[in-house]
């Protein structure tokens, strides 16, 4: 009975055993069919939800549709095809993965997008994660403490990702005047998001080491309209390196500058009247300036006449008790041998003679005032429900903003300029503001824009029309025109708090982000915190580090110092002129032409997997010709600088002639107050 029982049980536990491997073998399969899908260097969990980039670099294991995670959904359609991939859960949400039509040899890009039905916290918000410990990550915002690359000292909580003023929020963390959609990291990899997502960002969000991104609507800057789905869609691609997939997402996803913005702008410093007088500008302060300038001799792209010189902001007419004779004075300027240009504004305050015209509708005598009146509120952006103009504070008052999705509306605008430059033989303009953060909201334009951001787009297209002297402090996809980019205001600081040390790490930024026409803020920086000048050693590495960038740009003048300042300051205009302007000049034809590369490169521009090269955030590369390294501390005389580059490559100290290899760091290199360390490129055949 028992050797029966004993029999009966093996050949159960037999079958059993036999059914059990032969199910979890078919299980397997079909788990390893649903689980992975691959395409060429990726593969997509779809349990774990996980996106495993494979590179010639490294690999990187991202986290997708985090949303998802704290709900028990379900997959619930699976189509799977060579080069198109769709999953959809229960709860409403799908990922596609595309591989794109871009893919070439050396670059393969996959587009994703999350379609989501719902708009709750959880569901209704897409959200990818990507490692900031995998790699170094490059490109995104300006921001005011900028790191290059991503510093995990930064930390962005996830907010809209929308251009604001980080000056009015020094305390906080937030993005700054450019908010280009497009992220770099080191192991070859890029990521394009696309313009219609309502998108949001966090960068290692409370320390979390991760870059985010997340899709969402929020009333009144991404308002949900006609029960849109809420969809986060972005490209992803790869090649052997940072640099390929650079030039490939540059050519691919972005426009290049279709001209070189005015060459004299490059040659010779522009001189603000911002730093030194701030609103204290009259014209016998203006005449004065221009003759220490000649006086002191040194020359000038232009003097840049900035707050306060206008009756009310707005109303663009001089104000005749600071400015009793403004065409005498430019005249007489350009007989001295400077252009003028002037600060303006996108805004037209309550007070000024220009807003007070389009509201005064209850009192008008005839129908042809009242037509003229009711055209004039049209020029403005509207409140929401009303046709009249939607009022913003921004940093010196409350105003109506300018409808530049308006054609009617921008030639208004253009068209009050042009009249400046008539009346008051006015060469140029400097434009101010333009960020999201400045737009009315809720409010609407005459073209209805599906992302807020594009009101950047259409001011700086508007105003690039008046030529290539125009210099702006932001923009989105503006890529394309012919203009200065200038630095968001930087603080009379030596760190990382908007001072000295941020100048570099931004002008690579903006470089990167297909922005090559740089103008650096005023040397020295604003003068802020009660500071009366920079102190001077600041000013004068501050100086010695602009001499190599696009363009130079002075306020705080050198004769407000000494002898001494005074003769190196002429020294690095000079070599900017004669050294610095010809490569630049270069440069900039090659970017009009080609990828819109950059003009000031990073270190690993000249070898992208060199890991060294991808840290350093002190030294940059004009072309790829002349590596820049200057000095960054208080008191420093000495500094360590590494010279990257392969064995056909070395380094010439422009001071000594000095030859040495690539590879090297070159420890307690001596430099003078006086001087900046830069080396010429020598490629050569290995014998």
């Amino acid at each position: 009975m028992n050797s029966v029982l004993s029999l009966k049980n093996v050949l159960i536990y037999e079958f059993v055993t036999i059914f059990i491997a032969v199910y979890l073998d078919y299980y397997e399969v079909q788990i390893d069919k649903k689980q992975v899908k691959s395409f060429k260097n990726v593969e997509f969990d779809t349990n774990e939800r996980t996106f495993y980039i494979q590179t010639d670099v490294g690999g990187l294991r991202a986290d997708l549709g985090l949303h998802l995670i704290d709900l028990n959904s379900e997959i619930i359609r699976n189509e799977d095809f060579e080069s198109h991939y769709c999953i959809s859960w229960d709860v409403g949400s799908t990922l596609c993965i595309n591989q794109s039509t871009w893919t070439d040899k050396e670059t393969n890009c996959y587009e994703m997008t999350w379609t989501s039905n719902y708009n709750d916290k959880q569901s209704g918000s897409p959200k990818d994660c990507f490692p900031m410990t995998t790699g170094q990550w490059f490109g995104g915002p300006e921001v005011f403490r900028p790191h290059w690359p991503f510093s995990n000292n930064l930390s962005i909580p996830m907010q809209m990702y929308t251009s604001k003023d980080v000056i009015a929020h020094k305390e906080e963390e937030v993005y700054g005047s450019f908010v280009e959609r497009y992220f770099l990291n080191s192991l070859g990899i890029a990521i394009i998001v696309d313009d219609l997502t309502p998108l949001w960002i966090g960068i290692n969000d409370n320390f979390d080491d991760r870059l985010c991104l997340m899709a969402k609507y929020f009333d009144p800057e991404y308002p949900r309209k006609d029960n849109k789905k809420t969809i986060l869609k972005y490209n992803i691609c790869t090649a052997s390196n940072l640099k390929e997939v650079h030039l490939h997402a540059m050519k691919t996803f972005f426009s290049k500058p279709d001209g070189i913005p005015d060459k004299r702008m490059f040659r010779d410093p522009v001189w603000s009247t911002w730093a030194k007088y701030k609103q204290n500008i009259n014209q016998s302060a203006t005449l004065q300036f221009a003759d220490e300038i000649l006086k002191n001799g040194f020359l000038n792209s232009q003097l840049e006449i900035d707050d306060k010189w206008s009756t009310a902001y707005g109303d663009l007419t001089f104000d005749p008790v600071t400015f009793s004779d403004p065409k005498g004075m430019i005249q007489s300027l350009h007989d001295k041998g400077f252009r003028v240009t002037l600060w303006t504004t996108p805004f037209v305050n309550v007070n000024s003679k220009l807003f007070q015209s389009s509201m005064n509708f209850c009192w008008l005598e005839s129908d042809e005032e009242i037509l003229k009146a009711s055209t004039l509120r049209s020029m403005f952006v509207q409140t929401q429900y009303a046709d009249t103009p939607a009022l913003i504070k921004w940093w010196d008052g409350y105003g109506a903003l300018v409808d530049f999705t308006s054609s009617i509306a921008s030639e208004w605008y253009l068209d009050l300029h042009r009249k400046m430059q008539d009346c008051y033989l006015v060469d140029s303009f400097k434009f101010d503001a333009g960020e999201v953060e400045y737009f009315p909201m809720p409010s609407k334009t005459k073209i209805d824009m599906d992302s807020p951001v594009f009101y950047s787009t259409h001011y700086v297209q508007t105003i690039s029309q008046l030529g290539g002297m125009v210099e702006v402090r932001s923009g989105y996809k503006t890529q394309h025109l012919p203009i200065f980019v200038r630095m968001m205001d930087k603080d009379s600081e030596w760190g990382y708090e908007n001072g000295l040390k941020t100048l570099i790490p931004t002008c690579l930024t903006l470089g990167i982000n297909g922005y090559p026409f740089i103008l650096p803020d005023m040397i020295g920086g604003n003068v802020y915190y009660g500071h009366p000048i920079p102190d001077r050693q600041l000013y004068i590495r501050w100086l010695e580090i602009t001499a190599f960038m696009p363009a130079m740009q002075f306020s705080v003048a050198p004769w407000q110092y000494d002898e001494e300042v005074i003769r190196i300051a002429k020294k690095f205009v000079d070599l900017h002129r004669e050294y610095v302007t010809p490569i630049v000049l270069k440069y900039a034809d090659v970017s009009t032409k080609e990828n819109g590369m950059p003009i000031i490169r990073p270190l690993w521009w000249i070898d992208p997997l060199d890991g060294t090269a991808l840290s350093i955030d002190d030294e940059f590369l004009i072309g790829e010709e002349v590596l820049v390294a200057p000095i960054l501390e208080y008191n420093a005389r000495q500094r360590d600088i590494y010279l990257p580059g392969g064995p056909n490559i070395r380094w010439i100290d422009q001071k000594t002639n000095k030859v040495y290899e690539s590879g090297i760091w070159l420890l307690d290199f001596v430099i003078d107050l006086d001087e900046v360390a830069y080396f010429r490129i020598d490629r050569h055949q290995e014998t």
